[in-house]
C-alpha cells in the first residue's frame, strides 16, 4: 500500500514537473508576444476605467457625436491651426443637421464623398469652399486618433467652421464617422456694407425677386448700394449710407415724419401738395451732403434730420417733401435717375386724381395755376428708380414713357419690415415755428393756426 502511494506521488510531481518545464519553455520562447498581451490588456482596463468615470466619452448611435468627442477632436485640430497661425474652426449645428439628414444616401467613397460636397454647396449658399474626410477604424479610440490628424481641417487656412458625423457601427462592427470642413460667408446685413468693413467682404443674400441665394462681395462706393441678383439678373434692394458711416435701406428712411405745420380743412390736396413745395423751398438750404462722422461726402439724411440741420442735397429735400405729402395721405414717391444734364439726381413725384406729378425739391416756382405735370415735365429726366416706404420700384423695359405709375414700366420689390407709421413732428418743438412761418407765409390769409 505504502508502496503505491509512493509511485502515485512520484507520478504527480513528475506531471507537475513536465507542466513547469514547457510552460517555461513557451514563455522564454514567446515572451515578448505575452508582453504585448499584458500592455494591451493594462490599457484597455485603463480606458474602460476612463469611461466608466465620464473621462472619455465614446459617440453612441447615428447622427451627432457627444460634445466630449467632437470637442475633443476640434480642439487638437484648432491646436495645430493654432501653430500654423491660422483662425480657429467653429462647430457647426447647422452643418451638422444637414449631414445628418444627407450622408444616409452617401457611400463610403471618393465618388460618395465629391456627391456629398456638390449637395452641400448647392444646399447651402453660405458654403463658400467645403472638404470631407471619411474615417474607418477598428474601434472609437482610433477614430479620435484618425479624425484630430485630418490634414485638410489642419492646413485649409480659410476654413472657418467644423461639423461631425458619426454612424451607427451595429452592423459595421466599426466606427465611422464623416467630418466637413467649410468656408461659411455670412447673411447680407447692413453692417456688412458700413465704413468699418473692408473692400471684398464677401456675403449671401437671398433674392427679392425670385428667391435664389447668391453670392456676392461689398463694393466700397460713396454712392447708394444697389443688390443684384446674378439668377434673374435684376435688381433687388438699394442701401444708403448715413451720417454715422452706417447703411439703411432707402425705404427705412421714410419714417412717416409730418411737421407741425397748419393747414386749412378746404385745402385741396393739390394746393397741399403746392404749399408743401414752397415751404420746402423757402425754409431749407440746398448743399452738398454733409461730411459725415468718418469723412464720407455722401450721406441720406431722414426728414428729421434734415429739419433738425435746415438743409440738405436733393434726395434729402425729396425724402423731407415724400415723407410729409404721405404723412396728408397723398400719394408720393422719391426717384432717384438722370436729369437732363446727364447728372446724378433725386426729385420728388405724387399722384392726385389720377393725374401725376414732378416737383422739384431744390428750386422751380410753385404755382397752383401751372401746376409741376409730369405729362408736360417728365422727358426731362430718365429714373432708374423710386420708392416710399412700402417698398421700391426699379424700372423695367428699355424705353421711357414718363409714367411713374405704371405696371409695365415699373416693377415693385416690397418688403415685410416696411414703415407706414406716421411720426408726428410736434416732437421737434425747436425747429417747428420755422416750419409753421415758411407754410403760413405761402397760404396767406387762408392758413390758421392750431392751437
Amino acid at each position: 500500500m505504502m508502496a503505491w502511494l509512493f509511485v502515485a506521488k512520484l507520478k504527480r510531481y513528475v506531471i507537475i514537473s513536465i507542466i513547469f518545464v514547457s510552460f517555461k519553455r513557451v514563455f522564454k520562447e514567446n515572451v515578448k508576444y505575452i508582453q504585448s498581451l499584458l500592455l494591451a490588456a493594462a490599457i484597455g482596463v485603463s480606458a474602460w476605467a476612463a469611461i466608466a468615470n465620464g473621462l472619455i466619452k465614446l459617440p453612441s448611435g447615428e447622427g451627432e457625436p457627444s460634445a466630449s468627442f467632437a470637442g475633443d477632436v476640434l480642439a487638437s485640430i484648432n491646436e495645430a491651426r493654432k501653430e500654423r497661425d491660422y483662425q480657429p474652426l467653429e462647430r457647426s449645428a447647422e452643418l451638422e443637421a444637414w449631414i445628418t439628414g444627407n450622408v444616409g444616401a452617401i457611400t463610403p467613397s471618393d465618388t460618395g464623398i465629391k456627391l456629398l460636397l456638390t449637395r452641400l454647396q448647392e444646399s447651402m449658399p453660405a458654403v463658400v469652399t467645403a472638404s470631407a474626410h471619411y474615417a474607418e477604424t477598428a474601434n472609437a479610440m482610433g477614430l479620435v486618433d484618425d479624425l484630430k490628424t485630418w490634414e485638410a481641417a489642419i492646413e485649409q487656412s480659410s476654413f472657418t467652421h467644423f461639423a461631425i458625423h458619426v454612424f451607427d457601427d451595429s452592423s459595421w462592427r466599426k466606427s465611422r464617422a464623416v467630418v466637413v470642413g467649410v468656408r461659411m460667408v455670412p447673411r447680407f446685413t447692413p453692417g456688412l456694407l458700413g465704413l468699418d468693413q473692408h473692400a471684398g467682404t464677401e456675403f449671401y443674400n437671398i433674392c427679392n425677386n425670385c428667391g435664389e441665394a447668391h453670392r456676392s462681395q461689398v463694393v466700397r462706393s460713396s454712392l447708394a448700394v444697389v443688390l443684384h441678383c446674378p439668377y434673374c439678373e435684376k435688381e433687388y434692394d438699394v442701401y444708403a449710407m448715413q451720417l454715422d458711416g452706417s447703411y439703411k435701406r432707402i425705404t427705412e428712411l421714410l419714417s412717416g415724419f409730418e411737421p407741425p405745420a397748419a393747414f386749412p380743412e378746404n385745402m385741396t390736396e393739390l394746393e397741399q401738395l403746392v404749399a408743401i413745395w414752397q415751404s420746402v423751398l423757402d425754409n431749407f438750404r440746398y448743399t452738398t451732403d454733409l461730411k459725415g462722422a468718418h469723412g464720407q461726402q455722401d450721406s441720406w439724411q431722414t426728414a428729421r434730420e434734415t429739419c433738425v440741420y435746415g438743409n440738405g442735397d436733393c434726395e434729402d429735400t425729396s425724402i423731407f417733401m415724400v415723407d410729409w405729402l404721405i404723412s396728408r395721405g397723398i400719394e408720393a414717391r422719391v426717384a432717384i435717375g438722370m436729369e437732363a444734364s446727364g447728372g446724378g439726381h433725386a426729385w420728388c413725384v405724387a399722384r392726385i386724381d389720377g393725374e401725376e406729378y414732378l416737383i422739384e425739391t431744390t428750386g422751380g416756382r410753385p404755382d397752383i395755376k401751372r401746376p409741376p405735370l409730369v405729362s408736360k415735365l417728365g422727358h426731362e429726366y430718365k429714373p432708374v428708380a423710386m420708392f416710399d416706404n412700402t417698398g421700391i420700384w426699379f424700372r423695367q423695359g428699355k424705353g421711357w414713357t414718363p409714367r411713374y405709375w405704371s405696371d409695365t414700366q415699373w416693377r415693385k420689390v416690397e418688403f415685410k419690415d416696411s414703415n407706414t407709421s406716421i411720426e408726428r413732428g410736434h416732437e421737434l418743438k425747436d425747429v417747428s415755428e420755422i416750419l409753421r412761418a415758411g407754410l403760413a407765409g405761402f397760404v396767406g390769409q387762408r392758413a390758421t393756426e392750431s392751437p
